[in-house]
């Protein structure tokens, strides 16, 4: 389920905002593992169910480090922790776009003058 800041512009809907890296399900792997291992040691498990969560917690890490390495030497660009999209419709006539918003101040107009003229010019 997308979160609340996950749409930059909630009534049109023109760009949505991921917040998904590939190492997300690791992390939580390690992290419930690792919680796993301290409560059960708190807890005094038997010795073979300590060294199974350990052995179990530092196999998990080690997943985690080495997919981080692999991803930071092939595909840099997958390790960023956001990512925009724009959906297909921004690109119809008569709406808006982020880029038409740029490129409609970089001509001196204003981005309501921009899109009235795209009206026009459709009727």
């Amino acid at each position: 389920m997308p979160e609340k800041g996950d749409l930059l512009t909630r009534e049109s809907g023109l760009a949505k905002r991921q917040r998904a890296t590939p190492l997300k399900p690791a992390v939580w792997m390690t992290g419930v593992l690792v919680w796993a291992t301290v409560v059960g040691l708190i807890l005094r498990v038997p010795t073979w169910g300590a060294v199974f969560l350990c052995c179990l917690s530092g196999a998990s890490f080690l997943f985690y480090l080495l997919s981080y390495i692999y991803l930071m030497v092939v595909d840099r660009d997958s390790l960023r922790s956001e990512r925009y999209q724009e959906s297909l419709f921004a690109h119809e006539p008569g709406v808006a776009s982020p880029r038409g918003a740029l490129a409609a101040r970089s001509r001196g107009t204003t981005v309501e003058e921009e899109n009235r003229e795209v009206i026009r010019s459709n009727v």
